[in-house]
């Protein structure tokens, strides 16, 4: 039996994205956010979260307030089956959303320009990643988050691969 256990602190505000089908297959603590992207619209690229109504989504649904979501959360958590070294359909739907988590505007930082981010906080990012995962996969992943964590301004990602169909892992 397999049981997959993040450390919790109690001062902390995670929120947790993930693209289990089965919210019980993990205990989360109940102070934790959980965020899918079931029944939830894909971003269309509008940018009236920037521009007309910042932070807020025009779709009024539960990801309509992510924005502020990331602005008040301590570590952010991604749960996502991998998808030839990308992250699921699901995960990428909620990231996309997330976009007014930064600023319209651009700044540059380490010789790159990057969107600025709308405070100095630094969220913490893990990530766990599972299903068939190839060494090549892991490169194009490792690529993946070096840019993640780029655009959020930070200066590591913890990472863990799972290999295997996590569903029949936790139980």
């Amino acid at each position: 039996m397999f049981f997959f256990y993040f450390e919790y602190v109690l001062s902390i505000m995670r929120t947790i994205i993930h693209d289990l089908n089965n919210d019980n297959l993990i205990k989360f603590k109940d102070d934790d956010l959980i965020l899918t992207s079931d029944d939830n619209n894909n971003c269309i690229g509008c940018f009236n979260c920037w521009l007309n109504t910042p932070l807020n989504c025009i779709f009024k649904d539960a990801l309509c307030n992510i924005g502020n979501t990331f602005l008040n959360t301590d570590e952010l958590i991604i749960i996502s089956e991998n998808v030839n070294g990308c992250y699921s359909s699901k995960i990428k739907k909620v990231l996309e959303r997330s976009l007014s988590y930064v600023e319209p505007y651009f700044t540059l930082r380490n010789g790159e320009i990057h969107h600025k981010l709308r405070n100095n906080k630094r969220i913490k990012l893990t990530v766990c990643i599972y299903g068939n995962i190839t060494e090549n996969d892991k490169l194009v992943f490792n690529m993946l988050l070096e840019a993640n964590k780029k655009n959020f301004d930070n200066s590591s990602i913890s990472i863990n691969y799972i290999e295997g169909n996590i569903k029949e892992l936790i139980i």
